[in-house]
């Protein structure tokens, strides 16, 4: 369930341009969080997937990432 739900959030930021994927020739594809991403997001998917589901920390972690809109 974990791992269903983190591609689904990395698709959602890959979606909405905040992380990208990163082609070379010479490495592997690389995915790109936003600054600090990498660690917030594990911890807020391990508070939804809890006993006690909490959604506040991946609700905010995607908060953080939307783009700002502009006029």
């Amino acid at each position: 369930m974990r791992a269903a739900l983190s591609d689904l959030v990395i698709l959602s930021l890959a979606e909405t341009g905040a992380a990208r994927w990163e082609l070379t020739w010479s490495e592997p594809v690389r995915l790109r969080l936003p600054g600090g991403l990498a660690e917030t997001l594990p911890p807020a998917l391990d508070a939804l997937l809890a006993d006690w589901p909490d959604p506040t920390p991946l609700r905010a972690v995607l908060a953080s990432t939307r783009p700002v809109a502009r006029n």
